[in-house]
């Protein structure tokens, strides 16, 4: 028997939506994952990379030597627990020893006051199942060790920075609003010459108003800015995503009747965003909560498509978050173009309707000419021509002339 070849469904919307947000997911904890790796060859001084991320950890002596290392730049701090993290050094992989050397760091983390939220097991660790935690949970402990003066991820850092920021802002709007209540209420209290003197702008002893600051936003902020609000003006809802603020880049947005407050940094080449206490891709933010971007993943800014080895198509999302290269630009355009013209052209409009009323009024005037000339005459055969040209053409028109798409790309 001839072997039949079985077409393959393509994947439909919601599986789609799933794999790129999965991909999405996956692309923010690398780029976290990345952050810690660099952290923890400059504090341990074991090389720890994406490549050999699991082989250099899973033993447990790197995470054993970082506690090590953060007790001692503590001195004694009331913040770092200081009691003994036992390691075995020559612990082998998928052995007991490595499990051990696991427990020990996560109670010693429970003691330094890391979430049960972002705890890993040792068994996550040992057996290479549980990586997001892992990196959750060192990136926690980064933020502890920032506390006593020792070398943070720098994603604290910016956390740092941004926190640092928000309280100046938070002293200014205080100390603007303290000035404008003391100048709308006057004085009533008598003031003694001497003082009035010491008060008066011409005094060399008068206290002049502090003014307020003006920081000009650097051109990477302004640029960040920017390249932040050209990907939300893509939004194709109804209701689109609302730009309450924006300002030293943190964006205050409405979507969906829900207010976020999101504060933009780019690491990695990659445009991350901080919302509430964790960070994310503006990319996996966008396919996570904008409608348009969930419902349809076509819409997301930049799209190229590329085959499995499984033989299923699959959406990479390039959006302007990570910073684009001339190549992908070319390939992103190319890929718009294909997708237009795989759309398919709109219908006739009222062919059929125009083609049964045509036949319908032949038929009459056949009858006619029955009636009054018989079935000899030559208007008769004339009619009936005429009639089976238009049944054919009619005919024609029923059955499909085109391949499907599906079927003309195979």
């Amino acid at each position: 028997l001839p072997a039949i070849a079985m077409e393959s469904e393509p994947p439909s919307p919601t599986d789609q939506r799933r794999a790129v947000l999965k991909e999405q997911e996956q692309e923010a904890l690398d780029v976290i994952k990345k952050d810690i790796c660099v952290w923890l060859t400059n504090v341990v001084g074991h090389t720890v990379g994406l490549n050999n991320f699991w082989e250099a950890l899973d033993t447990g002596t790197v995470f054993c030597k970082l506690a090590k290392q953060i007790q001692d730049r503590a001195e004694n701090s009331k913040c770092i627990p200081m009691e003994n993290v036992l390691c075995n050094t020559k612990a082998e992989h998928d052995s007991f020893q490595a499990r051990d050397n696991a427990a020990n760091f996560i109670n010693w983390c429970r003691k330094l006051g890391v979430p049960d939220t972002v705890m890993f097991e040792s068994n996550g660790l040992v057996m290479h199942t549980d990586d997001r935690r892992v990196v959750l949970c060192l990136l926690e402990v980064g933020r502890h060790a920032s506390k006593v003066d020792m070398v943070a991820p720098q994603l604290v850092q910016l956390e740092k920075e941004i926190d640092a920021t928000e309280a100046a802002e938070e002293q200014l709007e205080e100390r603007e609003s303290g000035d404008a209540e003391a100048r709308a209420t006057p004085s009533r209290t008598n003031i003694a010459p001497s003082v009035k003197a010491q008060l008066s702008p011409g005094s060399p002893t008068a206290k002049k108003t502090p003014q307020k600051a003006t920081k000009t936003p650097q051109k990477a902020t302004a640029s960040l800015e920017k390249q932040v609000l050209d990907i939300l003006q893509q939004c194709t809802c109804k209701e689109k995503i609302t730009v309450c603020s924006s300002k030293n880049a943190k964006f205050v947005l409405l979507i969906s009747n829900k207010r976020y407050t999101l504060f933009a940094r780019v690491l990695s080449d990659r445009i991350m965003v901080r919302v509430g206490g964790g960070w994310d891709t503006l990319d996996h933010f966008l396919l996570a909560h904008d409608r348009c971007r969930g419902v349809n993943i076509f819409l997301s800014t930049k799209a190229t498509l590329r085959n499995s080895d499984k033989g299923v198509t699959s959406l990479h999302a390039t959006t302007s978050s990570k910073l684009p290269s001339p190549a992908e630009e070319t390939d992103g355009q190319e890929a718009e173009k294909t997708q237009t013209v795989q759309q398919a052209p709109p219908p006739a409009v009222n062919a059929s309707i125009i083609r049964t009323a045509a036949v319908i009024f032949m038929l009459q005037v056949f009858l006619f000419c029955v009636y009054f000339y018989g079935l000899r005459t030559p208007v008769l055969i004339g009619a009936l021509v005429v009639l089976v040209i238009i049944g054919y053409q009619y005919a024609q028109e029923k059955i499909p002339t085109q391949v499907p798409l599906a079927k003309k790309d195979k």
